[in-house]
């Protein structure tokens, strides 16, 4: 029995089987010393089987990049310089007016000023009788505690009556006083008056 299984020969189905095998087996290393020249295109190639530490330093030139792929990012920064600064551009529309705030707390009240300028007061002194191609003259005096602020005189009508001076009286403390001149022709008579009032010190 042992004699005849050792003197069959193997039939050729299992001679290309085993040959089938060992190309599998081997058939990696065998490519990979015996690949000829030139062989390997984009077909053999996997998609992601080409890591950037495969490809060598200085092997990418620029007759290897397609013109106009790079972009702004694909630069480190400070590498592009920056351009000439544009025209300024149109100005937009105006904003619609925004919604008014909430009234906020009121504030603290501050310190009370000094009085100002107060109780004022038209004092207005007797009548006097000027005659024609006469001047005349007279000073009001303001009550106690009051200064003169200014003053003039009433005559009803002015028309041909001049007034020589008017001011603060040289000779009397808070006192107006005035000098006219009647050319009207006829006797006039006039008062003179003096605003006084209350001034905070």
């Amino acid at each position: 029995m042992f004699k005849s299984i050792a003197s069959r020969r193997p039939s050729a189905g299992l001679v290309v089987g085993l040959i089938a095998l060992f190309v599998a087996l081997g058939g990696t290393s065998y490519a990979a010393i015996n690949l000829p020249k030139a062989s390997v295109g984009t077909a053999q190639l996997k998609n992601g089987a080409v890591s950037a530490q495969k490809v060598k330093a200085n092997a990418i030139g620029s007759g290897k990049i397609k013109d106009g792929s790079l972009l702004a990012k694909d630069f480190k920064a400070g590498q592009l310089p920056a351009g000439p600064q544009g025209a300024p551009g149109a100005q937009g529309p105006q904003g619609e007016k925004g919604q008014q705030g909430e009234k906020g707390p009121q504030g603290i009240a501050g310190p009370q000023g000094p009085v100002g300028i107060s109780g004022y007061e038209l004092v207005t002194g007797p009548e006097i009788t000027i005659a024609n191609g006469v001047s005349a003259q007279q000073t009001i005096r303001c009550p106690v505690g009051k200064r003169v602020l200014g003053g003039g005189y009433d005559a009803g009508s002015s028309t041909n009556l001049t007034l020589n001076r008017s001011g603060v009286s040289n000779a009397e403390a808070n006192s107006w006083f005035i000098r006219v001149t009647n050319n009207s022709g006829a006797d006039r008579r006039i008062q003179g008056q003096a605003i006084c009032v209350h001034v905070a010190s």
